[in-house]
């Protein structure tokens, strides 16, 4: 049984430029009644901080009970977001 989703940002949820796609909220919150949500967000080298300040000017972090930008995703990162979604793989 699915109990979370783990999404992407950009290209999954905003596109290239970091815009949220029009669908983007809606989703969001139509699996929000049923699934915790995690996003992990790989920045790059250097651009941890400016990715956090797009993520928070947007109005979508309310609908995730984790959020992770980091520079690389690695398995560590989905591990790290399911303890935090109280889940297991």
């Amino acid at each position: 049984m699915i109990k979370g989703i783990i999404f992407d940002w950009r290209g999954t949820l905003a596109d290239r430029n970091h815009h949220p796609f029009p669908f983007t909220k809606k989703v969001l919150e139509r699996l929000k009644v049923k699934y915790r949500l995690g996003l992990i967000s790989a920045a790059g080298k250097n651009n941890v901080s400016q990715r956090k300040k797009i993520l928070d000017s947007s109005d979508l972090l309310p609908l995730f009970d984790s959020v992770i930008v980091t520079e690389n995703k690695n398995e560590i990162h989905f591990l790290q977001c399911m303890q935090e979604l109280n889940i297991i793989p």
